[in-house]
């Protein structure tokens, strides 16, 4: 759906400026989520990483496991509301059975069992996690900073990145202003 999406587009998002056109850099889908995401904000709040995440890990292992031809097409989104794997897993085959029509069912044991095989992993999941949002705020600057840059090459010489909001409050903080000489 995301490339059916990206095909549509008539106008690319990032890069606006013509130098980095030049340059044929481009960002991925996951590289501008990963631009929302506010490391200042995980940071202060000495947060972990998001359990879903690992769940879903998890999930991946058990389709990968049992029902490799579904792996391709099983979307999980948003699962709320969940104590434990348990139930994250029951509520993820609930949503395939109504969106994808497929029936995925693990019994108990098999759920406790990789829980158990991957119980060390999760440590690493959270390194990889911290690591990944040391590259939000790079990732971010270099969008802003493209689109200064573009504002630039439209002739905006007195444009400017003014920090807005707080880090922890928001990661996309800065503003971008544009002044219009007099002489245009």
């Amino acid at each position: 759906e995301n490339e059916t999406i990206s095909a549509r587009q008539t106008t690319p998002g990032f890069p606006m400026s013509q130098f980095l056109r030049d340059k044929r850099l481009t960002l991925g889908r996951n590289a501008r989520m990963l631009a929302t995401q506010s490391f200042a904000r995980v940071t202060s709040e000495r947060s972990a990483m998001n359990t879903s995440l690992y769940y879903r890990a998890l999930l991946e292992v058990l389709i990968c496991d049992s029902a490799q031809e579904m792996r391709q097409k099983l979307q999980v989104g948003k699962v709320r509301k969940y104590a434990n794997f348990n139930e994250y897993v029951a509520l993820c085959c609930k949503k395939f059975a109504a969106t994808q029509n497929c029936n995925l069912h693990w019994d108990t044991a098999i759920l406790d069992n990789v829980q158990k095989q991957y119980a060390a992993d999760a440590h690493y999941m959270h390194l990889y996690y911290m690591l990944r949002m040391c590259f939000a705020q790079v990732i971010e600057s270099l969008i802003l900073l493209d689109r200064l840059l573009y504002l630039k090459e439209l002739g905006y010489a007195e444009s400017y990145l003014v920090a807005v909001f707080d880090a922890v409050i928001s990661p996309r903080r800065f503003g971008i202003i544009a002044l219009k000489s007099a002489a245009s």
